[in-house]
């Protein structure tokens, strides 16, 4: 579902796969982190 759903969205979408987690993210937590504060600094950045 989200392979397809991510060729909905523009270009400089972006979808990472984190082999052996679930919804919950149990043990990837650190990945998780890392991937969200990626994000909000590129985003947040370029609305300033």
């Amino acid at each position: 579902m989200s392979e397809s759903a991510i060729k909905k969205l523009n270009k400089q979408s972006k979808l990472c796969i984190l082999k052996g987690a679930d919804h919950k993210f149990k043990g990837h937590e650190q990945k998780v982190i890392e991937l969200s504060l990626s994000w909000f600094k590129d985003h947040l950045a370029s609305a300033s």
